[in-house]
């Protein structure tokens, strides 16, 4: 091993430590009104909006997935879909709010002011995201649904 690869060994450790002391990487350890908040206003409209083409199950255009925490965190194509506490470092606020050349969700129809609002907040107090794991077949189906 050479001093360059000695080196970045000795580094894999502390760079474990600090994603582990990621707030959002461990298991959720959320208050219930962040819970609540993420339940209520941001996980309906990922699932109704968003789940259909950026799923864990059969689709993630763009190598997106946001059907789960870790697959939100991670992001896409286009690297970390969120930063936590800085919704205007997110991707994802730049497409729901159309900037650049990303119009999200499909079909490029905007969601209404009060929707990306919830986002903005959402992202600004850390992305609060109770979902450790990817959803089931049924537990997608059921997000989706109609009677969803």
């Amino acid at each position: 091993m050479n001093g360059a690869q000695q080196g970045w060994v000795a580094l894999l450790p502390l760079i474990g430590a600090s994603l582990l002391a990621h707030p959002l990487l461990k298991a959720a350890d959320f208050n219930s009104e962040e819970i609540e908040f993420f339940e209520s206003k941001i996980r309906p409209v990922l699932a109704q909006e968003c789940y259909e083409c950026h799923n864990s199950r059969d689709k993630a255009k763009a190598g997106l997935v946001l059907d789960y925490r870790e697959g939100l965190l991670k992001g896409g194509d286009l690297g970390p879909t969120i930063i936590p506490g800085k919704p205007d470092e997110s991707i994802l606020m730049e497409a729901l709010r159309h900037e650049y050349d990303l119009e999200m969700p499909k079909a490029g129809v905007k969601l209404d002011p009060p929707i990306v609002a919830d986002f903005e907040k959402w992202i600004a107090m850390g992305a609060p995201d109770p979902r450790a794991n990817p959803p089931s077949d049924e537990e997608l189906a059921s997000d989706t649904g109609w009677e969803a």
